[in-house]
């Protein structure tokens, strides 16, 4: 049995394909959940709804479920090309890692490429994140993508955009790196063959998707009240902004208890699974279908 995941010598070039046409597709699909695991884990989300179908079902009933893909379109424009970064720094990393380091020391060049991988890619990605998930919101006062980048830059600075980027690379990392290693393990459990099988792609990227989530949800909770600066929760510590990972690991805290580190978890959990599953279901075809055309090539 060949195997199909060995490398030819447009190997770099299909990964790369791969990797970004899987990232893109993942996050296209699943923008909607997103949109919904935010409104969960919205700090003063209680005061509103307490479900989130109250939330996007209201009388209004197609604008409110229009509002599940409010600022979509400026996300993937900087989300393509931050997928397209991540595939072809974390492919080289690896690479050279695993060149320099010990056999043994493989999860080892899977966290050095998934911390330099992920870096790089927050970079581009922090400040669509940040108007996306502020768009989200169901009474936010922007009337569009660039409104609201507009209002941020110019009433909180431009800095603001990149508040929550030690709390996106300090959750990031760790799941990224989580899904890697998991899914690796699972995949020598479920396809010891290592050879292209949809059922194991799926299944393995749903469990690594699943621990992924679990592991990183306080970080998660923190990174998005450092995104969304919620006046409501803010104001009742006296305090004026949040600032820092560690800032905002204590406001919710102090705000919610133990449990608000979990808010929305179960949305997080189903949510990651699907899209973990999404992208490595994804690259795994792309990846086949391209060392498929190179053997006919030959």
């Amino acid at each position: 049995m060949v195997d199909f995941t060995s490398k030819s010598s447009k190997a770099a070039y299909n990964e790369f394909i791969a990797g970004t046409s899987a990232g893109v597709l993942e996050y296209c699909m699943l923008f909607a959940i997103d949109a919904m695991r935010l409104q969960k884990k919205y700090l003063k989300s209680d005061i509103i709804y307490s479900k989130v179908s109250k939330k996007y079902y209201m009388p209004a009933g197609i604008t409110n479920v229009s509002r599940l893909f409010t600022g979509m379109h400026l996300s993937i424009a900087l989300i393509s090309p931050a997928h397209a970064l991540y595939s072809y720094t974390y492919d080289n990393t690896k690479e050279l890692a695993t060149n320099c380091l010990d056999a043994k020391c493989t999860y080892l060049a899977q966290f050095a490429a998934c911390t330099l991988a992920t870096i790089n890619f927050d970079i581009i990605r922090n400040p669509a994140e940040v108007v996306k998930q502020r768009m989200q919101v169901y009474d936010n006062p922007y009337r569009s993508c660039f409104h609201c980048l507009k209002s941020i830059t110019r009433n909180e600075g431009f800095t603001t955009l990149y508040r929550s980027f030690g709390a996106q690379l300090g959750t990031d990392i760790p799941y990224s790196t989580v899904c890697f290693i998991m899914y690796d393990i699972c995949e020598k459990y479920f396809n010891p063959r290592n050879e292209w099988n949809l059922k194991s792609h799926m299944l393995s990227g749903f469990v690594s998707g699943a621990m992924a989530a679990t592991v990183t949800n306080p970080l998660d909770v923190s990174r998005t009240l450092l995104n969304m600066q919620e006046t409501s929760t803010i104001g009742v510590l006296e305090e004026t902004r949040v600032r820092g990972l560690i800032h905002a690991l204590t406001v919710v805290y102090k705000t919610s208890g133990i449990k608000g580190f979990w808010r929305g978890l179960g949305i997080r959990v189903i949510s990651s699974a699907l899209c973990v599953s999404t992208f490595w279901s994804s690259f795994e075809a792309f990846r086949h279908y391209f060392s498929k055309k190179a053997d006919e090539q030959h």
